[in-house]
């Protein structure tokens, strides 16, 4: 397949059709011929539906072969479909999966501990810092929305950080899709990562998030009452004095 390759990427370079120079990526992609380096470097493409499709890439490459390390299912649950677009035009962000629980009251959510087998953390840290560090930059509505979407393939640490980036964009806080999938891929590290919630608050520019967190916090604080108190003591320690 080497001349193939060779021959697809020198096309990819030369043309100037957007068309077909996204035809040239899909060829390239369908030989397994992009390196995650070169794919990485693609996020600083002039094309914004080049740097959509490598990021698009890069989560779906991760996916492959982590199934057995997702963990016990919790029972009585309903994936969201797999693509955000649709996901996020059938559900809401105050909609998560329910599943009951004979210790824990859930209210109508999943017990923090059953995130960890819902997605696995199948990227490497130094492709969601790339990604991370991108998302500081990127300015294309389109490019935002594929990077909120990886975030469900990052460990919580770091889906705070890519949070803390996308979550500044308030010129996308009435779109019926952005703020969804920011929150879906943020909300099982709101209680497992408190300690970001405070930096996270001030940073954000998209209200309705402020809302999901606040209810995600007063659901967790039924059988984790730290995490309620984490941000209390936070809000008294950065208030105005009187």
């Amino acid at each position: 397949l080497g001349p193939i390759r060779d021959n697809l990427w020198n096309r990819f370079q030369a043309t100037r059709n957007s068309s077909l120079r996204y035809q040239y990526f899909q060829g390239l992609a369908a030989i397994d011929g992009w390196s995650d380096a070169e794919l990485l470097t693609l996020l600083g493409h002039t094309d914004r539906h080049i740097r959509v499709a490598a990021i698009r890439l890069l989560t779906d490459r991760s996916m492959v072969g982590t199934t057995s390390n997702m963990g016990p299912m919790p029972a009585q649950t309903v994936s969201p479909s797999s693509d955000p677009i649709q996901a996020a035009s059938t559900t809401t962000g105050d909609n998560a999966d329910a599943t009951e629980s004979a210790t824990i009251p859930t209210l109508g959510r999943l017990p923090l501990e059953s995130y960890s087998g819902l997605q696995p953390a199948s990227l490497s840290t130094a492709i969601a810092s790339r990604l991370i560090e991108h998302a500081s930059k990127e300015t294309d509505g389109l490019v935002l929305t594929y990077l909120a979407s990886a975030m469900r393939h990052m460990d919580h640490e770091s889906r705070w950080q890519m949070a803390l980036r996308l979550a500044v964009h308030h010129e996308y806080k009435e779109d019926r899709v952005y703020p969804y999938l920011i929150w879906y891929g943020l909300e099982p590290a709101v209680a497992s990562h408190h300690a970001n919630i405070g930096d996270f608050l001030t940073a954000n520019q998209i209200p309705i998030l402020d809302s999901f967190v606040g209810r995600r916090l007063a659901i967790e604080y039924t059988y984790r009452p730290e995490v309620l108190d984490a941000l209390i003591s936070w809000v008294t320690q950065h208030s105005p004095p009187t």
